[in-house]
């Protein structure tokens, strides 16, 4: 995967953008994960995370490894701090309306047809 563009992205997979980050930039990879730990250990710079974690902690995270953009699932509000939070940093966040599963169901869909590259 090469480049995708966030807002592309949103919109192909019903995503609400909550926050658009440095100019809602590209992603070249995604990562999806409900662990600190795990997401830890495999994310890098260009990541997408998908997670259903919706606490500051992720935005933290994302901070900590200079994160693009990161998409909530299960269709909850953001809270204002995390919006907050990372509209400060410059990270995107993404508010999908399917569980965790769907969500990247729907983003694998997307790059297979090529339709948000």
């Amino acid at each position: 995967m090469a480049n995708l563009k966030i807002a592309g992205l949103a919109a192909e997979i019903g995503a609400t953008l909550v926050a658009a980050g440095k100019g809602l930039g590209t992603i070249d990879r995604v990562y999806a994960g409900d662990r600190i730990s795990d997401i830890l250990n495999h994310i890098g710079p260009g990541t997408l995370i998908v997670s259903n974690l919706p606490g500051i902690q992720l935005v933290r995270l994302a901070e900590l490894m200079d994160l693009p953009a990161m998409c909530l699932v299960g269709g909850a509000a953001a809270e204002p701090a995390v919006v907050a939070a990372a509209e400060t940093h410059g990270t995107a966040v993404l508010v999908s309306p399917a569980g965790l599963f769907e969500t990247c169901g729907r983003i694998y869909r997307c790059l297979q047809q090529e339709r948000c590259t």
